[in-house]
């Protein structure tokens, strides 16, 4: 799913400035190595807070398909 831009915020973020961030990720774990990619560009170096939980939750080798939101929200 790619983000697309709207002209309105929803009615339930009103009164309130939001930032939405939304990516198709590939986590690939191959030993200690972790890459976070999105659109065959890696991103891993964006988001090293996310580099040790992978490594601790993660099977030794694999590859994980998913998305990350990444929502900022001040009232």
């Amino acid at each position: 799913m790619l983000a697309k831009r709207v002209d309105e915020l929803p009615a339930r973020a009103i009164g309130f400035s939001s930032q939405v961030g939304w990516f198709s990720r590939a986590d690939v774990r191959d030993g200690d190595e972790i890459f976070i990619q999105s659109r065959e560009k890696t991103t891993h170096r964006y988001f090293p807070e996310l580099l040790e939980p992978l490594r601790a939750t993660l099977p030794a080798r694999c590859v994980l398909d998913g998305e990350m939101i990444i929502v900022k929200i001040m009232a």
